[in-house]
């Protein structure tokens, strides 16, 4: 999964993207209006870490940015028409890639599902206590 997620590749557009850039056109385009606060905070990075892949994905055209009219400090984002195809894009790129995934997962019970989710969160916790010890 790791070596898959730092290939980068293009999603429908002209920009090659890595994955920390089409991860935030996800979360953009999952929470179109989204604050540069609340993106860092679902993504769990620093703003500064955001406010320099929001400039990246700004020059490549895939996002727009909002200036709150209450607040001069407050900007909102959202997806671009460019910013869509590649989110789209993005979409189909899992669908093609995880299917046998998906059909794994629609075909397993509740109690199997559940047991999935309990070991995941513990990996979670894990992999959370690590960064933080790190």
């Amino acid at each position: 999964m790791n070596k898959l997620e730092k290939k980068p590749r293009y999603y429908g557009t002209d920009h090659l993207l890595y994955g920390s850039e089409i991860h935030t056109i996800e979360a953009i385009g999952h929470n179109s209006g989204i604050s540069v606060t609340k993106l860092a905070d679902l993504q769990g990075v620093t703003k500064g870490a955001v406010s320099q892949l929001i400039q990246k994905l700004e020059k490549k055209n895939l996002i727009i940015r909002m200036k709150d009219m209450n607040s001069e400090k407050q900007v909102f984002l959202k997806l671009s028409d460019v910013g869509n195809i590649a989110f789209e894009a993005h979409d189909a790129f899992h669908a093609k890639v995880f299917p046998e995934l998906v059909d794994a997962l629609k075909q397993a019970d509740n109690k199997t599902l559940d047991s999935m989710e309990v070991m995941l969160e513990s990996i979670e916790r894990f992999c959370d206590k690590a960064i933080k010890e790190a």
